[in-house]
């Protein structure tokens, strides 16, 4: 075996044992000093990282390591921020516009009622300064429209809930593959060739038999979170 070899095992089973707390690696200075071998080397190493999926590197920025432990549980009661904050994980929500629009034929045909207008949010799910899901969410409680635009950050189901008193819960969920579209690949950093997971997911307000709350349709990157549905 190669001595890089070696030090991509060992690379591994410090990434295994959650050695490093931040999600990034050292850098390649500190590691190559840390094995006592030479830049060129340890680049070897952090190649076979790379072909693992264990770990993605951008020119000039740090080595991020890929955590497929990074689990996103679908249940009734699941919600975004909530599930990656029970793994030790705090994802952050970027508010990327909040406006009331006219809905596609697509989008109303999810809604019992024929709503005019609909509130259209777009959010940006960053994990390890990275960005993992790109959401649209539909709303349509447009005459709560003042209140909802002051979501910034956070969970919208808990801004919901604790501010409008609605609270939602999971009626059905629907969970695809498509290649990115060129908004996805601005948004979340993709290259052509890596699919995203759509999920399509309906939500009902509580104690309203039916009674549709939300439609959202979250992109995520299918490199960096998975997925797992629970019964």
């Amino acid at each position: 075996m190669f001595i890089y070899q070696n030090i991509a095992k060992q690379l591994k089973m410090n990434i295994d044992e959650n050695l490093y707390k931040n999600g990034f690696l050292p850098s390649e200075t500190d590691l190559a000093n840390h094995f006592k071998i030479n830049r060129n080397t340890l680049r070897k190493a952090l190649n076979e990282l790379v072909k693992a999926g264990l770990i993605e590197k951008k020119q000039g920025k740090a080595t991020l390591i890929i955590d497929k432990n990074n689990t996103y549980l679908l249940s009734g009661c699941s919600h975004y921020t909530k599930n990656f904050k029970k793994s030790g994980i705090y994802p952050r929500t970027k508010v990327l516009f909040c406006k009331k629009i006219s809905p596609s034929l697509n989008v109303s045909s999810y809604f019992e009622q024929n709503y005019k207008y609909l509130i259209h949010i777009k959010t940006l799910r960053i994990i390890h300064n990275e960005p993992r899901s790109l959401i649209d969410h539909y709303l349509p409680f447009t005459d709560r429209y003042e209140e909802i635009k002051h979501f910034k950050t956070g969970s919208l189901h808990y801004f919901l809930q604790n501010h409008l008193g609605i609270k939602l819960t999971r009626k059905k969920t629907t969970i695809s593959a498509l290649m990115p579209s060129a908004i996805d690949k601005q948004h979340l950093n993709l290259k052509s060739n890596i699919p995203v997971t759509l999920v399509k997911t309906e939500n009902k307000i509580n104690n309203e038999e039916g009674f549709l709350g939300e439609i959202s349709f979250s992109r995520t990157r299918s490199d960096l979170v998975q997925i797992t549905v629970e019964h």
